[in-house]
Order: C-alpha cells, then structure tokens, then sequence
C-alpha cells in the first residue's frame, strides 16, 4: 500500500471528506483535505469505538422467605397462584438486602437476561445492571397448546388465506366497536372452551404420575377387573355388626359378599397366613394381632389394606400425620403386592373413619393427599391405577381445581 492510500484510508475511516489534486511538479495525485476547519470538525464530531464490553447481568441475593414480596403482590390484587408460578419458575423473588421486589426475564434457554427491582417501602424503580430488554418479564404459558390460542390461531389463518379482515364485515363500524366485538367474541371462547372443560372432567380425567397412568373417575370398585385395595381396621376384623364394621362400608361389603359365598372362612384364614409384608405384626393382650397402618394382606383380587386404628369405644380413627404415613406405606405395598395388573382405590379415609386434627374433612384434601404420597412415593409400577369416586363424591368435587394443583 501506497502512502497515498494509506492516507485515503485514514481518512475514510475518520468520516473526513478529501478531494485529489494532481501535482504537476511529480504528476501524481494528493489527497487534500477540503479545509483545515472541516478536519477538526470532523475528528470532533467523529465518535471513537466503543470498545468497554457489556456488564454482566448480575442478580440480587435472593431472601430465602419472599413474605414481604407475596403480601405485596397480593395487596395489589395478584392472586396467589399467579405470585407460586412465579416463584417456581424463578421470574420473581425477594431481594435479601433491600427486600425489594425482582422480576426477571428469561431467554429460551432459561438463562437470565433481564433483572428490574420495584421497592416495596418506597418509589424505588430500575433495571439491574446488565440487563438486556429484549428479554422483558413475561409469564411463559403452562400450555403450550391452549386450545384458546389455538381456536384463535385457526380462524386468524383461515381469514388470511381467504383475503379476509374485520374491514370486510364490519366496514362501517368504529375502531372502537370492532375492538368490543373482538373483544366479545374471545370472552366467549373462553368460557366455552372452559365450560367444555369443566364437562369433561366432570367425567373425570387421568394424569402421569412417577411414568405411573392415574385415572379418577366414577365407579363401582367391585364390578372392575384388578387388583382392588380396600380398607379394614388395623386387626382385619371381618365381624359386620354395625358396630365394628358397618355394612354399607366397603369393608362390610366384602365380608358380607364372602359370607354370601361360602368363602368367609378362606378370606380369615388368608388373613392370619398372608405374611409377605415386610411391616411388623404385634400381638395384644386379647389374643388380636395388630397390623401396622399401611400393611397389605393379599386375598384372590383384593388387597386389604390395614388403614385406621380401632378404639375400646369402636371407633375407627386416626390423626392426619398417621394418614399420610399410612399411604406412603400402602403405595410401596402396593408395589410389592400387585402381581403386575391394574390398581383400584377407593377414596381412602372419606367413609366413617374420623381423622383427628381436621375441623372438617374434605373429600379434595383426601384426594390431593393420595395424589402427593403418590407422587413422593416413587414407586415403579406396570399398570394404572384407578381411583374410584362415589356419584356423590363425584358430584361435589371440583376436578378442574385439583387438576390445576397437582
């Protein structure tokens, strides 16, 4: 390269305009810079690179308890479960330091690129330093495919691919008025898009727990083809009396049915051979055996399940902790007994069994709990389990509610 060039380059590189002249003296040509006022100007006004790199976003310290976040949150009308999806996905926490609020932005790899801090005491707003707007706050859909946006989706398509708009209908409407009919029309999906929901899980539904197929839905637990779990006390007492066993139970059903049969004195003798249980028998002072709460004894297709304690009053009781220990040990009994065919439950705990500590049992918080134990439990099953409701039962639950939770 030239010195000429050399120069030229420089000078375009600084934005400074330059004609050529021709030296007649050496008979080349020279870049000259139009006037020495202009060349300063131009250096001046020219901005240099900027060569500093990006700061790196860096997030507050996050308090280990958000209480200060959630109750002001939920003081400016944001319910609850928008506030725990939140925190869950790690968009929004409480700063340690300031208590302030966090709201974080993702990218599509879940890593963090944007950060703005709201005080909650006072007026304090800003970005966190480093952050990237492009990648505001933003709640992801729990759905990908809504079948709201899908409908939507849909009927937008079919218009663009007709030609058609909003214009074409409604030429003579206000901006306005389309804005209220889009407006109405999509209200009206959505609560038809819910209603058909809420129908359909009146029915019931299924989820995957653990890999595991699990169905509630309606029924008769003895007119299904299975492995069927139902509940005595903790000595496997088969006296139906009204007393100690009620004949409406499913406990008292089945006694009364293998009475019927001829083969109530198998189902005892079941009773005090079936030691496959890991779970310790203990010998009373009456001569009874005591089973631990969970303990499964297998007969034929059933699975009894040695579920509540049973008083001097003749009480079938137990407390809630008892509960939730009773069906975490039932599900890895469960496991162990089910000889690889499909599981029927009824909805443990809901008949005359009192469970101490509530103020009043609901049916939602029995099935949720199963659910959760489920859940916690691990277990690796083959086959599905099925749990099976009541007409009534079915009736009064909100199935929406607790396929939103669990």
């Amino acid at each position: 390269m030239g010195f000429t060039d050399a120069v030229t380059t420089i000078l375009d590189a600084r934005g400074i305009d330059y004609s050529y002249q021709e030296d007649k003296g050496v008979g080349v040509k020279k870049a000259v810079v139009k006037s020495e006022a202009e060349a300063k100007s131009s250096l001046s006004q020219s901005p240099l690179p900027n060569l500093q790199p990006k700061p790196e976003l860096i997030l507050p310290e996050v308090a280990r308890f958000p209480t200060k976040v959630v109750s002001y949150l939920q003081k400016r009308g944001i319910s609850p479960e928008v506030i725990s999806r939140c925190l869950e996905l790690g968009i929004l926490f409480e700063s340690r330091k300031y208590q302030n609020v966090v709201f974080v932005g993702k990218d599509e790899h879940g890593k963090a690129r944007f950060a703005c801090v709201r005080g909650i005491s006072d007026d304090f707003k800003g970005d966190v330093a480093g952050s990237d707007k492009q990648y505001s706050f933003s709640l992801p859909i729990k759905n990908p495919k809504c079948p709201q946006l899908a409908l939507i989706g849909i009927i937008s398509s079919v218009l663009t691919i007709a030609g058609l708009s909003l214009s074409d209908f409604l030429e003579d409407v206000s901006w306005e008025g389309r804005l209220g009919i889009v407006l109405i029309v999509y209200i009206l999906i959505i609560f038809s898009t819910l209603g058909i929901k809420i129908y359909t899980l009146s029915k019931g539904f299924r989820l995957t727990i653990n890999g595991v197929t699990v169905e509630i839905r309606q029924g008769d637990i003895f007119k299904v083809y299975g492995r069927k779990v139902i509940p005595f006390n903790e000595y496997f007492d088969t006296q139906v009396d009204n007393v100690m066993i009620n004949e409406t139970s499913l406990n008292g059903q089945l006694v009364t049915a293998m009475r019927e049969q001829g083969k109530l004195q198998e189902l005892e003798k079941a009773i005090i051979r079936e030691c496959s249980s890991p779970l310790k028998a203990i010998p009373t002072d009456s001569g009874k055996i005591k089973y631990q709460l969970g303990c499964i004894k297998r007969f034929e297709e059933y699975m009894l399940l040695a579920f509540s304690h049973f008083n001097e009053h003749n009480e079938a009781r137990m407390t809630w902790i008892e509960y939730e220990s009773c069906l975490r040990k039932m599900w890895v009994e469960i496991c162990r007994a089910y000889a690889d065919a499909p599981i029927y439950l009824p909805l443990l705990g809901s008949g005359v069994t009192r469970i101490d500590g509530l103020i009043q049992k609901s049916d939602f918080d029995l099935l949720k709990c199963m659910i959760c134990t489920l859940r916690a439990s691990n277990i690796q099953l083959t086959k599905p389990i099925t749990i099976i409701l009541t007409k009534t039962t079915m009736k009064n639950m909100n199935l929406y509610d607790l396929k939103a939770i669990v």
